[in-house]
């Protein structure tokens, strides 16, 4: 059986699929543009004189550098000086170098050396300059631009994500719910009824597809709890519930007993008023009901405040990517929200125990 997909997961998959083909794109156009660069600085290459050097130093240094993720790794980095003359003018020059011309190299070692006719100045060892050439065709070049155009695919993909992968807010998706449990595979958490006790966890990342699997196969809930590899376990009765609370425009409910308050999260509103159902008709008798619409101001006023946090820090910092940055949350983040909020107010539900 096919695993289901959820509407956010077909869009991210979309979403995956252009990003690869603007990054094959981009690579392809970036190494022809890379292969025309390289080709016209070796053009002195076709002319070129040969000397006689003498290897002067070699040098072996472990370069630190952080990858992608931000972690500090380390790469290993060979250079080659040298000197030769030429018409009874010295001229000398450090270069990186292979690991195995390092390996196989001595101080003072002769090496031949390619220089432009006329210039001597823009010299090379021989064998970098051969294997230079040999590098300078499609497949080569592609390489050499491949980490900076992935990085930017990579950075297109998030943004796409960022912008568009949202899930359906109203729908019941097939495959992430059943009478009494809802996996929110946006989220990577899990709710369910068990009994009278209303079960909650989230999903180890690297487990949630392993976990989405095992559901739509109809695993039993101990079953999922032990592949979700939860960090923390909450099961809480429902006779212990002291409240419960539900805004019309979130995917949460709130739930408060007598020590603390749990949000319990679902994959879209649709699947939350689903549950709010079930759950309302195992509350304790005695809680009253109790509905707020909220007006539009107050139901803006945290979206507000949020944009107001981001707005001022602007008038400070002077580096413009930084405001780039922080005016694109807000345009593509916070602003949709207020203006969704000032559209459709919040309604805020409530049942609760009365307090004497």
């Amino acid at each position: 059986m096919a695993t289901l997909k959820s509407p956010g997961q077909k869009k991210r998959q979309v979403v995956r699929i252009i990003s690869g083909l603007i990054f094959l794109a981009i690579t392809a156009v970036a190494s022809i543009a890379y292969g025309f660069v390289k080709t016209q600085q070796l053009a002195w290459v076709k002319d070129h004189k040969e000397a006689q050097g003498t290897i002067t130093e070699l040098s072996h240094v472990e370069e630190e550098y952080r990858n992608r993720k931000g972690k500090k790794r380390y790469r290993d980095v060979y250079s080659l000086s040298y000197s030769f003359s030429v018409d009874g003018d010295r001229y000398s020059n450090t270069v990186e170098v292979s690991e195995s011309l390092f390996v196989n190299s001595d101080e003072q070692q002769a090496i031949t050396v390619w220089y432009e006719n006329g210039y001597p100045s823009q010299n090379s060892p021989e064998q970098v300059m051969i294997a230079e050439k040999a590098s300078n065709n499609l497949a080569g070049n592609a390489i050499a631009v491949a980490p900076f155009t992935f990085g930017g695919s990579l950075f297109l993909y998030y943004l796409l994500s960022f912008i568009f992968v949202r899930e359906s807010k109203h729908s019941l998706p097939e495959g992430f719910y059943t009478e009494n449990t809802w996996l929110d595979v946006d989220d990577n958490y899990f709710v369910a009824l068990d009994d009278a006790d209303l079960v909650f966890f989230d999903i180890d990342k690297g487990r949630a597809s392993k976990v989405q699997q095992l559901y739509q196969q109809g695993a039993a809930l101990e079953e999922i709890i032990g592949a979700s590899k939860a960090n923390k376990l909450n099961r809480v009765p429902i006779s212990a519930m002291k409240q419960v609370r539900s805004d019309h425009n979130s995917d949460t409910i709130q739930v408060e007993t007598d020590d603390r308050t749990y949000s319990v999260e679902f994959l879209n509103q649709a699947l939350k008023a689903h549950a709010l159902e079930r759950i309302r008709a195992l509350l304790p008798e005695g809680m009253t009901y109790n509905k707020e619409e909220k007006t539009r101001i107050k139901s803006a006023l945290p979206a507000l405040t949020l944009a107001t946090l981001f707005v001022v820090p602007m008038f400070f910092i002077t580096t413009p990517g930084i405001n780039l940055v922080i005016g694109f949350i807000i345009v593509v983040k916070i602003l949709p929200r207020i203006l969704v909020r000032l559209w459709d107010p919040t309604i805020t539900e409530k049942w609760a125990l009365a307090t004497a």
